[in-house]
């Protein structure tokens, strides 16, 4: 079969970071990834307490998004694709947001419900798997948690929970060292989440894909650079994890940024995303996590491309 030639940039604006992919898909349905990166605007800082975006962050986020446009505008982009999820999804002033986002960069921004944002997390990973075995699927956001479960790539469903490593920095994990109490009220709020979840049974595959997952991986991994080759496909077991929570707990921040493979960017949300992976272990009783550096860019690009040959090749 020949395919059409087509180069798209997808942008997933999330409560924490804003990532973006460019990719072309070649005559032969190869798709390469020409450009990948992101930016952390935090657009969600502040939003469980007061329940708005807030001016300083809508800038920031207006900022990075410019930057990105722009870049994709430069690989000359056949489709420019906008995605955002938690953070805009439950911000009460998100209408004057989204206008704010038309008006200065005429951009129009696809607000993606809680099971579009479960079904692109899980298709992102599993359609270059190429097997047909009943998997689970787990995205760790700044915002929300989604915990997809299908067979092979058909996602059969999911729930996005109201979960995310910046709404527990709002909350229980706003100490640099938290307590004994805080980290129990942190595994209670965590827990209560995942009780929406009914137990699955015992799955051939669990993977884990975006930012905590990545992240915890290039620390275990001691990575002096991140490539998303090198963490694809690493396993986190659950007492490497336990042993993170642990030892991350403990750390003040600039004890954190000495860890080889950190991301000084990312430092204060890698505690809270290593614990809510930690709690996972305790709701599915599994054994490892397969991680792959994927999320909802990837599954938005997958989408619009509707076929192609598996692997991607960055």
């Amino acid at each position: 079969m020949t395919y059409k030639r087509r180069r798209i940039a997808t942008l997933d604006l999330g409560t924490n970071s804003l990532l973006m992919v460019v990719a072309e898909r070649n005559e032969e349905g190869q798709v390469t990834v020409l450009e990948e990166d992101g930016l952390l605007p935090r657009l969600g800082e502040g939003l469980r307490n007061s329940g708005k975006i807030s001016p300083q962050a809508a800038d920031r986020a207006c900022a990075d998004l410019r930057n990105f446009f722009s870049r994709a505008r430069n690989l000359q982009a056949d489709e420019i694709v906008v995605t955002a999820t938690s953070a805009v999804r439950e911000a009460s002033n998100r209408d004057e947001f989204l206008s704010r986002v038309k008006e200065e960069l005429d951009l129009e921004i696809e607000v993606l419900p809680p099971n579009e944002e479960a079904r692109l997390a899980y298709i992102s990973v599993t359609l270059e798997r190429g097997h047909d075995d009943p998997s689970m699927v787990v995205d760790i956001g700044g915002g929300s948690t989604e915990i997809t479960w299908g067979i092979g790539a058909r996602f059969d469903g999911g729930r996005s929970l109201d979960l995310g490593t910046v709404k527990l920095l709002d909350g229980p994990l706003a100490s640099e060292r938290p307590s004994t109490s805080d980290l129990e009220k942190a595994r209670k709020e965590i827990d209560s989440r995942l009780m929406r979840v009914t137990p699955l049974g015992k799955l051939d595959h669990y993977y884990g894909t975006a930012g905590s997952f990545t992240h915890l991986a290039s620390v275990d991994l001691k990575l002096t650079e991140y490539h998303p080759d090198r963490v694809q496909g690493y396993r986190l077991d659950k007492e490497t994890v336990s042993d993170w929570t642990s030892k991350l707990a403990s750390m003040s921040v600039e004890e954190k940024l000495a860890l080889p493979g950190i991301d000084p960017k990312r430092v204060d949300v890698i505690f809270p995303g290593t614990l809510i992976i930690e709690r996972l272990f305790e709701k599915f009783g599994h054994d490892a996590f397969e991680v792959h550096d994927r999320g909802i860019r990837f599954g938005k690009l997958f989408d619009r491309l509707r076929t192609f040959v598996p692997p991607v090749r960055f």
